[in-house]
């Protein structure tokens, strides 16, 4: 009879416990350098659709830009991560790196998958949500919200960046 006693208490206290885990934040923190970029534009009026990629020395400027990931140089635009703050327009000055702008971000994750999905970067009045399509250990691709120019009858831009982790 004890022992059904201990065997009942047993299963009670290991049954019954929940392991927690803490939820995983990604690694995005650190200073990037713009490679390269692809862009996908669709002609809206016959579906058309032209694929560029973008490769070094080139300046990228996305149509109807509005903060620091829409006109890039590649191969030399920078920008820096650090917590809940991205930070561009990279420059030495007394033997120091500085940063021009400093813009508030936030990440969201998916409920149902867990994984974190969007980098949402707050530019002034407005805000731009990118998709983070891989968070590798050295290199981080963002793809930008579809764009429209020229109307119903122009253009349908939307575009992914490739950003390599610079430094130690």
């Amino acid at each position: 009879m004890k022992n059904i006693f201990y065997l009942f208490i047993s299963l009670i206290i290991f049954t019954g416990c929940y392991q927690y885990s803490e939820p995983t934040y990604p690694t995005l923190d650190g200073t990037y350098i713009i490679r390269d970029i692809t862009v996908n534009s669709t002609n809206i009026v016959d579906g058309e659709l032209l694929d560029s990629l973008y490769d070094y020395p080139m300046t990228f400027i996305y149509p109807n830009p509005i903060g620091a990931l829409d006109t890039l140089k590649l191969n030399k635009s920078r920008i820096h991560i650090s917590g809940n703050r991205l930070f561009a327009g990279y420059y030495l000055e007394n033997g120091g790196d500085h940063w021009r702008e400093e813009y508030p971000l936030s990440i969201t994750q998916d409920l149902i998958t867990r994984r974190w999905v969007n980098l949402n970067v707050s530019y002034h009045s407005t805000f731009r949500k990118y998709l983070i399509i891989e968070d590798g250990l050295e290199y981080l691709i963002l793809e930008c919200p579809k764009q429209y120019e020229d109307g119903p009858y122009g253009n349908e831009y939307n575009y992914s960046m490739t950003l390599y982790r610079e430094g130690a």
